[in-house]
């Protein structure tokens, strides 16, 4: 089993039953999940969770403070649209494999799944370096930061949050590369 934590992108639809929405959207990409790889099950999320629960298509939790437990940032909304949720995937086929196998549906159905570069339950942003420009190899950069500090860090290509609510048009956002470390990490060598 190879368990990994994930960032999934899912598209809920508007509906007065926001949970059943949320649910229904979970159960469909677990259940396409399973399909390819008859063994993936969803672990809890939090790292201090150690409890022996794991989920398949078939157990998907029936409230919302249960699937919190498995699916990270979890939040129904009656707007529907576009939730960035995390989950904590073992399987036993490569990601690449099922990707392969069902990537043409994930576009279909607006889905996004990628791995985390952190694998950690929490992270912490520590700030984001101006100037840069989104054709910095993250994964390159991240490895030399780690390399000269000892640090692990996680860079993405980001909106730089000026406390503005609302959709913000694509012509006023600034965005800059954002770095994250491991929560056990920022709280080791900032504190």
């Amino acid at each position: 089993m190879r368990p990994k934590r994930y960032d999934l992108k899912i598209s809920v639809p508007p509906s007065d039953n926001a949970f059943k929405a949320l649910w229904d959207a979970l159960y469909l990409l677990i259940t396409k999940l399973q399909t390819v790889d008859k063994t993936l099950i969803v672990y809890p999320w939090e790292e201090s969770d150690l409890s022996d629960k794991v989920l398949t298509n078939a157990n998907i939790p029936k409230t919302v403070v249960e699937i919190k437990q498995f699916f990270s940032r979890a939040i129904p909304c009656s707007k529907g649209g576009i939730l960035y949720i995390s989950a904590y995937l073992g399987h036993n086929k490569e990601m690449s494999a099922i990707m392969e196998e069902i990537g043409y549906w994930l576009k279909e159905q607006s889905i996004g799944l990628w791995m985390r570069q952190l694998q950690t339950d929490r992270t912490h942003l520590v700030g984001w370096a101006l100037y840069t420009t989104n054709q910095v190899n993250e994964l390159l950069l991240g490895a030399a930061i780690e390399a000269k500090t000892g640090v692990a860090v996680s860079i993405r290509w980001r909106m730089i949050s000026t406390g503005q609510r609302g959709q913000i048009a694509v012509n006023e956002q600034v965005k800059a590369l954002h770095l994250k470390v491991a929560w056990k990490d920022y709280n080791k060598y900032v504190s």
